[in-house]
């Protein structure tokens, strides 16, 4: 029998009391997160999860948020990236953090199957970068869409 290819989840899935505190963050979004990904381990999945803390812009949110992502999304591994909330640069350096923390996982992590909840431009960037390096497969998991939304991040 084949082993799963591991997943490595691009996006936050945060402890209760990051939700509780964290004004940018969605509770049912996280809930629900949380059960995709509890779902997956219950089915033999290997899941890795490489997240940031959604803030406003500084100076309306922290300089460089920080945070703690769920403890036990299914005994996942997780990667909490810290970044610098600057405006005009907070995109492109969420991309850069996101691409260094994932290139620096095994290989076997890094051709497994990415997958995210909706589609951020940081996330979108990363995760075409990787299916082109590296043979990647990626998954974005669409909740939020408009009826009819282009998906210009497809383009690319």
């Amino acid at each position: 029998m084949t082993s799963a290819k591991p997943i490595l989840w691009l996006g936050g899935v945060f402890a209760d009391e990051e939700v509780r505190v964290g004004r940018s963050i969605s509770p049912a979004a996280s809930r629900w997160q949380h059960g995709l990904l509890k779902g997956i381990a219950a089915a033999g999945g290997r899941v890795t999860v490489c997240g940031h803390m959604p803030e406003r812009i500084w100076p309306y949110g922290q300089l460089r948020p920080r945070c703690r992502l769920h403890p036990d999304v299914a005994g996942a591994d997780g990667l909490s990236l810290p970044y610098w909330n600057l405006p005009y640069l907070r995109e492109r350096l969420l991309a850069v953090s996101y691409w260094r923390q994932i290139s620096r996982l095994s290989e076997e992590v890094r051709q497994g199957v990415l997958m995210s909840y909706n589609v951020a431009p940081h996330i979108a960037l990363v995760a075409q970068r990787a299916v082109r390096s590296w043979g990647a497969s990626w998954v974005p998991v669409i909740a939020d869409a408009n009826e009819g939304a282009q998906c210009k991040w497809l383009e690319a």
